[in-house]
């Protein structure tokens, strides 16, 4: 990898940082399914996904007690 030019930030955020420039665009107009997007991290997730511009179709669940 000759030429790479990280940034100095470590740990995950440091992976995630790196992974997040290679993956730019990979997302946009991509049809991608998320299941329980009203939850924390299906949520987090749909946010994501929307941002870098996603086809997103979002499965939940219809909230009936009897269920």
């Amino acid at each position: 990898m000759a030429g790479l030019r990280l940034r100095a930030v470590g740990g995950f955020a440091g992976a995630f940082h790196r992974s997040e420039n290679r993956m730019k665009g990979f997302w946009q107009d991509r049809p991608t399914l998320v299941t329980g997007g009203t939850g924390l991290v299906g949520g987090a997730v749909l946010r994501r996904l929307l941002r870098e511009r996603a086809d997103v179709v979002c499965l939940v669940r219809d909230w009936v007690p009897e269920s």
